[in-house]
């Protein structure tokens, strides 16, 4: 079990995985039962091989170090921030596109997929509170484009009853699309089911509708579907909402604001501002920024393509020209 979980945890590539992702995989694949007291031995089993440094790290998304932000100096806070710029990618999109997830075990994998692109990922966490739903209801509030939402959530009663009742309540959707987990896919994937929540109000309409056994609740995680199936299916959902060209013109505009910024953070050595005239004299000396993604769309094109193709690299983004560190040690 333990060297199974393993190569499923490493299959996740850097995003990594979440004990209950990884539990609901080797329940899809008939390797243990779908149960609490398995799920505990899972838990301990693991934690025990990563004890050995022979295990890779789960994610946790609840227990985090919260430490406040500090830096050694004023300068080191500037290139910092020159890597952490980044302008809103979604700009001069169509319509502005949600991506949705029910559960915060998807969020780390959804954000590293559709990041890049710029595109919000809303994790509403079963029934969504109100104070969030108010957050999404202002948020689409202060843009006039048309808002399109993609919900990935479990193939169960109360699955499509959070989906059903999270759109209902911040009704600002122009479409719903939802992208997994549907029972048509469950059968296409084979996906076997695990037992659903006995005394659930919405089962019977649930078992109606997709002719099941009333007598016997079911239900089918998400995150038994295979990663880079879901991946694939997100990103062709993502797909007809982008413009390509558009979304090539923002990164470029993007880069050449980090290039500005790289410049003053050059002028600031040592924690303490250079004179205005080394500043003058370091923007002087920055070369031209040349890029195949300000010229044109064909390399987002390209990395489009690969992500579809689950062959993906990074997103292109505008290179700084290699002279830019080639003058010596930051002044």
């Amino acid at each position: 079990m333990v060297e199974r979980a393993r190569q499923i945890a490493n299959g996740y590539g850097p995003a990594n995985c979440t004990l209950r992702q990884l539990h609901y995989r080797l329940v899809a694949e008939g390797m243990i039962a779908n149960s609490p007291p398995m799920y505990r031995r899972l838990s301990a089993r693991c934690a025990e091989a990563r004890r050995r440094g022979d295990f890779p790290d789960l994610v946790d998304t609840l227990r985090e170090v919260h430490v406040p932000p500090a830096w050694p100096d004023a300068g080191a806070f500037l290139r910092e921030a020159v890597d952490q710029f980044g302008l809103d990618r979604t700009q001069g999109q169509p319509c502005a596109l949600y991506l949705a997830a029910e559960k915060d075990t998807l969020r780390t994998l959804m954000t590293s997929w559709v990041g890049e692109l710029g595109i919000p990922v809303l994790v509403v966490r079963g029934f969504g509170s109100q104070s969030y739903v108010d957050v999404v209801r202002t948020r689409a509030a202060h843009d006039e484009r048309e808002h399109r939402l993609l919900f990935v959530g479990d193939c169960d009663a109360s699955g499509e009853d959070i989906e059903r009742d999270f759109v209902a309540r911040t009704g600002c959707w122009s479409t719903v699309e939802r992208v997994a987990l549907t029972y048509e896919q469950v059968l296409a994937y084979g996906l076997p089911p695990a037992e659903g929540k006995r005394g659930d109000p919405r089962w019977p309409a649930f078992a109606r509708r997709h002719g099941l056994d009333p007598a016997h609740p079911v239900q089918w995680e998400v995150e038994a579907l295979d990663p880079d199936e879901l991946q694939r299916l997100v990103l062709a959902a993502v797909a007809p909402h982008v413009d390509r060209t558009v979304l090539a013109r923002r990164i470029a505009h993007e880069a050449e604001q980090r290039r500005a910024l790289r410049r003053f953070a050059r002028s600031w050595p040592d924690g303490s501002r250079a004179p205005a005239e080394q500043a003058e004299k370091v923007g002087a000396a920055e070369p031209t920024v040349t890029s195949s993604v300000v010229q044109g769309p064909a390399a987002v094109e390209r990395f489009w393509t690969a992500e579809l193709m689950r062959e993906a690299e990074p997103l292109p983004m505008p290179e700084f020209d290699e002279d830019d560190d080639a003058s010596g040690p930051e002044a």
